[in-house]
């Protein structure tokens, strides 16, 4: 029996063995299969030498050999796939990151195209439609010489880089380049121009006729009541007339830019010299000459037209008010024969400080409140802005017969001569011309010039 039970053991022994081989060998390969079971499962990337090449059953040599080529080709291919994907999606990224910059450039320049022009029209005094058919209206060139409808200029003023002529017949406005946007005829046999930003007031002093146009042309043609003996047209259209009234010295009527009448105030003695309306058409201000004791004085009036009474009243002992203007919504500006002088509107505060007297010349050209001071033949021009403020100041020695500014450069017409002076530097050019002429206004590398009704552009050679 104990002989039977160890044949018996051996041969269980030997049935688990794998056939051929001596049990430590198969050990061996057990190991190395699960060694290799496990790398493959925990490496997604396994080694090409974790594959043992030594002697083992069929089965396992067989697993391993196709694991290891599977590993050896599926790398590579894998790799080289990924990379052309990722090649071809950083390509059409790329074209997609350009084509969005290029939309989102071109909806930015587009807004602010768009906002520009809806803040241009905003901003306008007289309205967003005017505004644009002003601007319409200047688009174009035209060319030098011209000749002027009339026989005779009286008058000549610039805003805006707008040239307005008033001759004995006819209103003509021409852009500096030359184009003619404006003409018609007026008839009036005492004319008187003003200019604002947008609209050009013409009327016939003593008499009641007036005329507003704008440069596409004539917007009112109307007559008033009463005789006019001065006017003002104000930045947002605005306008206000020193007129005559039964029992009274005179009246002074303000009417809004549609030409509705809004305010209306009295004067009981004096003169009216002149008048000025704020450039957002709430205050009046009425320069009055008086006689006292056998002496001329003035007084200046400032009125608020949601008021019947006047702000305050300026009275200005041995002088005479000969011009005056509106400056801004905060400030205006008279010029006497003594000084020149900056007003606030709410308080009559002079706000302006200077050592000058007796201008001989006062006018507003270009943004600039220009005075001349000084004798005939020798003059200290001063230039200042709306707060009073003296920005440039020159000296000329020769007669004064025609002023204009342009670019920064100021232009002075002197018999047959216009002198040009820089702003900011020395520089001084000379130019003589053939014959004299009545006004010159400047212009783009030149100024033009205006004799009786021709005018002729006339270039400016530069030193380089």
């Amino acid at each position: 029996m104990a002989e039977r039970k160890k044949v018996q053991k051996i041969r269980t022994k030997r049935a688990v063995k794998p056939k051929g081989l001596k049990s430590s060998k198969a050990k061996n390969v057990k190991n190395i299969s699960q060694k290799t079971t496990s790398i493959r499962m925990t490496s997604p990337k396994p080694k090409a030498n974790a594959v043992t090449t030594q002697n083992t059953p069929s089965n396992s040599r067989t697993t391993a050999s196709v694991y290891k080529k599977q590993s050896q080709t599926d790398k590579p291919i894998k790799q080289n796939r990924v990379y052309k994907k990722n090649n071809n999606l950083s390509v059409i990224r790329g074209k997609k990151g350009e084509i969005k910059k290029k939309k989102l450039i071109t909806i930015c320049v587009s807004f602010i195209i768009v906002f520009s022009i809806f803040i241009f029209c905003l901003t306008s005094p007289t309205g967003p439609l005017e505004r644009i058919t002003n601007a319409f209206e200047l688009m174009g060139s035209g060319e030098y010489p011209a000749v002027l409808s009339g026989t005779k200029t009286l008058a000549f003023q610039t805003v805006n880089n707008k040239a307005f002529a008033l001759t004995n017949s006819h209103l003509c406005g021409y852009t500096f380049s030359g184009k003619n946007f404006l003409q018609f005829q007026h008839n009036f046999s005492n004319p008187v121009l003003d200019l604002s930003s947008e609209r050009v007031l013409l009327y016939n002093r003593e008499s009641n006729k007036f005329i507003i146009s704008n440069n596409s042309g004539i917007l009112f043609e109307q007559n008033l009541e009463q005789s006019v003996f001065c006017a003002d047209i104000s930045h947002n259209g605005s306008v206000a007339f020193a007129c005559e009234a039964a029992s009274y010295s005179a009246q002074i009527l303000v009417f809004d830019k549609n030409m509705e009448q809004y305010y209306t105030w009295y004067l009981a003695d004096g003169l009216v010299s002149d008048v000025a309306v704020s450039n957002n058409g709430e205050y009046v201000a009425v320069a009055v000459l008086k006689v006292k004791n056998g002496e001329f004085y003035s007084q200046i009036y400032c009125l608020n037209t949601d008021e019947k009474e006047p702000v305050f009243v300026k009275e200005l002992v041995g002088e005479t008010v000969l011009k005056i203007e509106s400056t801004s919504s905060s400030n205006f500006v008279y010029a006497s024969d003594k000084k020149v002088s900056f007003i606030k509107w709410e308080t009559g505060e002079d706000v302006n400080k200077n050592n000058f007297s007796a201008p001989s010349y006062f006018n507003n050209i270009s943004d600039y409140y220009l005075a001349l001071y000084g004798e005939a033949n020798h003059s200290d021009i001063v230039l200042y802005n709306s707060s009073g403020d003296i920005k440039h100041q020159f000296e000329f020695n020769g007669i004064i017969d025609d002023i204009s500014i342009f670019d920064e450069k100021i232009y002075i017409l002197s018999g047959n001569k216009v002198t040009c002076l820089d702003f900011y530097s020395t520089d001084k050019k000379l130019i003589n011309l053939d014959s004299n002429v009545d006004f010159i206004f400047g212009s783009k590398d030149g100024f033009v010039k205006i004799n009786n009704i021709n005018m002729d552009f006339v270039t400016i050679k530069s030193d380089n």
